[in-house]
Protein backbone atom coordinates (compact mmCIF):
# COMPACT_ATOMS: atom_id res chain seq x y z
CA UNK A 1 0.00 0.00 0.00
CA UNK A 2 1.55 3.13 -1.00
CA UNK A 3 2.37 5.48 2.00
CA UNK A 4 -0.23 8.21 1.20
CA UNK A 5 -3.33 6.25 0.66
CA UNK A 6 -2.28 4.88 3.81
CA UNK A 7 -1.73 7.88 6.15
CA UNK A 8 -4.75 9.28 4.32
CA UNK A 9 -6.69 5.96 5.75
CA UNK A 10 -4.85 6.95 9.37
CA UNK A 11 -5.76 10.60 9.25
CA UNK A 12 -9.00 11.65 7.58
CA UNK A 13 -11.76 9.59 9.15
CA UNK A 14 -14.29 11.37 11.57
CA UNK A 15 -16.51 8.97 13.72
CA UNK A 16 -19.93 9.04 13.42
CA UNK A 17 -21.21 7.16 16.31
CA UNK A 18 -25.14 7.24 15.38
CA UNK A 19 -24.42 5.47 12.19
CA UNK A 20 -21.77 2.91 12.91
CA UNK A 21 -18.32 3.70 14.83
CA UNK A 22 -15.35 4.65 12.08
CA UNK A 23 -12.24 3.61 12.87
CA UNK A 24 -8.63 2.62 11.75
CA UNK A 25 -7.03 -0.70 12.75
CA UNK A 26 -3.54 -0.86 12.45
CA UNK A 27 -1.39 -4.06 12.72
CA UNK A 28 1.51 -5.14 14.60
CA UNK A 29 3.66 -6.91 12.55
CA UNK A 30 1.89 -9.52 11.26
CA UNK A 31 -1.74 -8.93 11.98
CA UNK A 32 -4.80 -10.04 10.31
CA UNK A 33 -8.61 -9.32 10.74
CA UNK A 34 -11.91 -10.85 9.94
CA UNK A 35 -14.78 -8.63 8.40
CA UNK A 36 -17.46 -9.64 5.95
CA UNK A 37 -16.47 -13.09 5.28
CA UNK A 38 -12.60 -12.37 4.60
CA UNK A 39 -9.36 -11.90 6.01
CA UNK A 40 -7.32 -8.47 5.15
CA UNK A 41 -4.36 -7.10 6.54
CA UNK A 42 -4.25 -3.82 8.62
CA UNK A 43 -3.93 -0.69 7.89
CA UNK A 44 -7.20 -0.29 6.82
CA UNK A 45 -10.01 1.56 7.47
CA UNK A 46 -13.73 1.05 8.19
CA UNK A 47 -16.69 3.13 8.05
CA UNK A 48 -17.96 0.89 10.81
CA UNK A 49 -15.79 -1.24 12.48
CA UNK A 50 -18.67 -3.35 14.84
CA UNK A 51 -17.97 -7.38 14.43
CA UNK A 52 -14.10 -6.81 12.99
CA UNK A 53 -12.23 -9.61 14.53
CA UNK A 54 -8.67 -9.98 14.56
CA UNK A 55 -7.45 -13.43 13.70
CA UNK A 56 -3.55 -13.20 14.21
CA UNK A 57 -1.74 -10.74 15.96
CA UNK A 58 -2.39 -7.28 17.45
CA UNK A 59 -4.31 -4.53 16.09
CA UNK A 60 -4.63 -0.84 17.54
CA UNK A 61 -7.98 0.02 17.05
CA UNK A 62 -8.30 3.91 16.47
CA UNK A 63 -11.23 5.43 16.72
CA UNK A 64 -13.66 8.51 17.93
CA UNK A 65 -15.54 8.09 20.90
CA UNK A 66 -18.66 8.89 21.47
CA UNK A 67 -17.30 11.73 23.82
CA UNK A 68 -15.86 12.87 20.99
CA UNK A 69 -12.34 11.90 22.23
CA UNK A 70 -9.49 10.57 19.66
CA UNK A 71 -8.95 6.95 21.05
CA UNK A 72 -7.30 3.74 20.42
CA UNK A 73 -7.66 0.08 22.11
CA UNK A 74 -5.34 -2.74 21.42
CA UNK A 75 -7.09 -6.29 20.13
CA UNK A 76 -5.44 -9.67 20.30
CA UNK A 77 -6.33 -12.50 18.24
CA UNK A 78 -9.96 -13.86 19.51
CA UNK A 79 -10.77 -9.99 19.98
CA UNK A 80 -13.63 -8.03 18.58
CA UNK A 81 -14.39 -4.74 18.17
CA UNK A 82 -17.46 -3.76 20.34
CA UNK A 83 -18.27 -0.25 19.94
CA UNK A 84 -20.90 -0.51 22.95
CA UNK A 85 -18.37 -1.93 25.26
CA UNK A 86 -15.48 0.37 24.14
CA UNK A 87 -17.78 3.46 24.22
CA UNK A 88 -18.36 2.58 28.17
CA UNK A 89 -14.67 1.53 28.96
CA UNK A 90 -12.65 4.28 26.59
CA UNK A 91 -9.44 2.89 27.47
CA UNK A 92 -6.75 5.26 25.84
CA UNK A 93 -8.27 8.09 25.60
CA UNK A 94 -6.73 11.99 25.66
CA UNK A 95 -9.22 14.22 26.80
CA UNK A 96 -6.48 16.63 28.16
CA UNK A 97 -5.21 16.31 24.73
CA UNK A 98 -8.46 16.78 23.03
CA UNK A 99 -8.96 20.20 25.03
CA UNK A 100 -5.58 21.40 23.77
CA UNK A 101 -6.35 20.33 20.31
CA UNK A 102 -10.01 21.91 19.98
CA UNK A 103 -7.90 25.31 20.83
CA UNK A 104 -5.72 24.90 17.80
CA UNK A 105 -7.55 23.86 15.36
CA UNK A 106 -8.11 26.87 12.30
CA UNK A 107 -9.55 26.89 9.01
CA UNK A 108 -9.18 23.93 6.55
CA UNK A 109 -5.74 22.69 6.60
CA UNK A 110 -5.88 21.02 3.00
CA UNK A 111 -5.65 25.10 2.01
CA UNK A 112 -2.47 26.37 3.86
CA UNK A 113 0.50 27.96 2.15
CA UNK A 114 1.94 24.58 -0.49
CA UNK A 115 0.76 22.95 -2.52
CA UNK A 116 -3.27 23.60 -3.49
CA UNK A 117 -5.84 20.50 -3.24
CA UNK A 118 -5.19 19.66 -7.01
CA UNK A 119 -1.44 18.92 -6.24
CA UNK A 120 -0.47 15.01 -5.31
CA UNK A 121 2.27 15.19 -3.29
CA UNK A 122 5.56 13.00 -3.56
CA UNK A 123 5.49 10.47 -0.56
CA UNK A 124 8.89 11.77 1.55
CA UNK A 125 9.07 14.91 -0.50
CA UNK A 126 8.19 17.72 2.14
CA UNK A 127 4.97 20.37 1.03
CA UNK A 128 2.91 22.52 2.65
CA UNK A 129 3.85 23.66 6.33
CA UNK A 130 6.97 21.65 7.76
CA UNK A 131 7.56 21.84 11.47
CA UNK A 132 11.19 20.68 11.04
CA UNK A 133 11.43 20.66 14.80
CA UNK A 134 15.16 20.01 14.84
CA UNK A 135 16.25 22.53 12.19
CA UNK A 136 17.22 20.31 9.05
CA UNK A 137 15.06 17.65 7.15
CA UNK A 138 15.15 14.47 5.96
CA UNK A 139 13.92 13.45 2.38
CA UNK A 140 13.46 10.18 2.28
CA UNK A 141 13.33 8.40 -1.36
CA UNK A 142 10.17 6.33 -1.17
CA UNK A 143 8.73 5.85 -4.50
CA UNK A 144 10.31 3.96 -7.60
CA UNK A 145 10.34 7.15 -9.62
CA UNK A 146 11.89 9.02 -6.60
CA UNK A 147 14.53 5.81 -6.53
CA UNK A 148 15.64 7.68 -9.50
CA UNK A 149 16.59 11.15 -8.37
CA UNK A 150 20.00 12.06 -8.41
CA UNK A 151 20.04 15.56 -7.15
CA UNK A 152 17.91 17.70 -5.38
CA UNK A 153 18.15 21.62 -5.64
CA UNK A 154 16.40 23.77 -2.82
CA UNK A 155 15.54 27.65 -3.82
CA UNK A 156 14.58 30.09 -1.18
CA UNK A 157 11.45 31.94 -1.94
CA UNK A 158 11.54 35.35 -2.27
CA UNK A 159 14.91 36.35 -0.30
CA UNK A 160 18.06 36.55 -1.80
CA UNK A 161 20.09 33.29 -1.11
CA UNK A 162 22.19 30.66 -2.85
CA UNK A 163 20.61 27.84 -4.13
CA UNK A 164 20.99 24.21 -2.53
CA UNK A 165 22.44 21.34 -4.40
CA UNK A 166 21.86 17.73 -2.75
CA UNK A 167 22.94 14.30 -3.71
CA UNK A 168 21.36 11.58 -1.75
CA UNK A 169 23.22 9.22 0.97
CA UNK A 170 21.63 5.62 1.86
CA UNK A 171 18.30 6.24 -0.26
CA UNK A 172 17.81 10.46 1.51
CA UNK A 173 18.71 13.84 0.88
CA UNK A 174 19.41 15.35 4.22
CA UNK A 175 19.13 19.08 4.39
CA UNK A 176 21.42 20.75 6.88
CA UNK A 177 19.03 23.30 9.64
CA UNK A 178 21.99 26.16 8.50
CA UNK A 179 20.07 26.02 5.15
CA UNK A 180 16.51 26.52 6.43
CA UNK A 181 15.03 29.44 7.45
CA UNK A 182 11.88 29.53 9.76
CA UNK A 183 9.22 31.30 8.07
CA UNK A 184 10.25 30.92 4.81
CA UNK A 185 8.82 29.41 1.72
CA UNK A 186 11.29 26.95 -0.43
CA UNK A 187 10.93 25.55 -4.03
CA UNK A 188 12.86 22.19 -4.70
CA UNK A 189 13.06 20.25 -7.79
CA UNK A 190 14.53 16.78 -7.65
CA UNK A 191 16.05 15.58 -10.84
CA UNK A 192 17.14 12.15 -12.65
CA UNK A 193 18.07 10.66 -16.09
CA UNK A 194 14.34 10.73 -17.11
CA UNK A 195 12.70 12.11 -13.40
CA UNK A 196 11.88 15.39 -12.58
CA UNK A 197 10.25 16.09 -9.41
CA UNK A 198 8.72 19.92 -8.29
CA UNK A 199 7.50 20.46 -5.24
CA UNK A 200 7.38 23.20 -2.11
CA UNK A 201 7.05 23.86 0.91
CA UNK A 202 7.37 26.54 3.89
CA UNK A 203 9.17 25.85 7.09
CA UNK A 204 6.96 26.75 10.03
CA UNK A 205 8.18 29.46 12.78
CA UNK A 206 9.47 28.58 16.25
CA UNK A 207 6.43 29.99 17.55
CA UNK A 208 4.22 27.39 15.87
CA UNK A 209 6.65 24.59 16.28
CA UNK A 210 6.51 25.38 20.11
CA UNK A 211 2.96 26.10 19.67
CA UNK A 212 2.24 22.48 18.69
CA UNK A 213 4.59 20.87 20.85
CA UNK A 214 2.84 22.10 23.79
CA UNK A 215 -0.71 20.82 22.24
CA UNK A 216 0.60 17.56 21.81
CA UNK A 217 2.43 16.90 25.34
CA UNK A 218 -0.09 15.50 26.95
CA UNK A 219 -0.66 12.64 23.91
CA UNK A 220 3.46 12.24 24.40
CA UNK A 221 3.03 11.59 28.06
CA UNK A 222 0.39 9.36 28.12
CA UNK A 223 1.52 6.16 29.21
CA UNK A 224 -1.41 4.41 28.19
CA UNK A 225 -0.73 4.50 24.36
CA UNK A 226 1.66 1.83 22.94
CA UNK A 227 3.66 3.36 20.24
CA UNK A 228 1.53 2.65 17.41
CA UNK A 229 -1.54 4.42 18.57
CA UNK A 230 0.45 7.21 19.69
CA UNK A 231 2.20 7.28 16.28
CA UNK A 232 -1.70 7.66 14.72
CA UNK A 233 -3.04 10.45 16.78
CA UNK A 234 -0.36 12.22 16.83
CA UNK A 235 -0.36 11.63 12.65
CA UNK A 236 -3.91 12.76 12.65
CA UNK A 237 -3.25 15.88 14.83
CA UNK A 238 -0.49 17.08 12.94
CA UNK A 239 -2.61 16.39 9.96
CA UNK A 240 -5.80 18.46 10.91
CA UNK A 241 -3.09 20.93 11.80
CA UNK A 242 -1.89 21.04 8.37
CA UNK A 243 1.52 19.04 8.65
CA UNK A 244 0.79 16.52 6.32
CA UNK A 245 4.62 15.87 5.76
CA UNK A 246 5.14 15.43 9.16
CA UNK A 247 2.42 13.17 9.79
CA UNK A 248 3.56 11.18 7.09
CA UNK A 249 6.67 10.78 8.40
CA UNK A 250 5.45 9.26 11.48
CA UNK A 251 3.25 7.00 9.75
CA UNK A 252 6.52 5.88 7.43
CA UNK A 253 7.65 3.49 9.95
CA UNK A 254 4.54 1.45 10.72
CA UNK A 255 3.66 1.09 6.86
CA UNK A 256 6.68 -0.53 6.24
CA UNK A 257 6.02 -3.48 8.82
Amino acid sequence: MKLLSALALATSWIGVVHAGTGCVMIGHGEARIHVEGQDRSPPVRFADCDGVKVVTGTVSACFMSDRNERTCRTLKAGDTFDAVAFAAHPGAGSGAFRSTLASLLKGDPQTRIGQTRAERPTPGFPYKNVLAPDGGLVIRLQTEKAQKVKSLRLAAIGIVSSDLLLTPTNGQFVVPASALSRGTEYAWEAVGDDTKIRGRFRVALASEVEQIKLAVAPLVADDSLDEVSRRVLLAEFYFENGYAFDAAELMAPLIRQ
